[in-house]
């Protein structure tokens, strides 16, 4: 980054930030819904009912980590805002 203006490393260090986050919360999207998810009902000798009730708290615990991660989002995108 030599040769940057501190507003340039700024908005690069911000982008790879937001970038990041994103990968992030994709992934873990796609490991709680199409793995973690599916993959409970193969367990053999669980009750149904039981695997509903551990994928419900899995689900609500999750929606917990996406505000955090969607937080973490906003404000590496709009956190550093300066008006000049």
């Amino acid at each position: 980054m030599n040769g940057l203006s501190d507003a340039q490393k700024w908005k690069t260090v911000r982008n790879e930030l937001c970038s990041t986050t994103a990968l992030i919360w994709i992934g873990l999207i796609l490991g709680v819904s199409f793995y973690a998810a599916p993959i409970k009902f193969t367990a053999e000798g669980v009750s149904r009912e039981s695997l509903l009730l551990v994928g419900q708290v899995t689900f609500q615990g999750f929606a917990w980590i996406e505000w955090v991660v969607f937080l973490a989002l906003f404000l590496s995108a709009f956190g550093g805002f300066r008006r000049t």
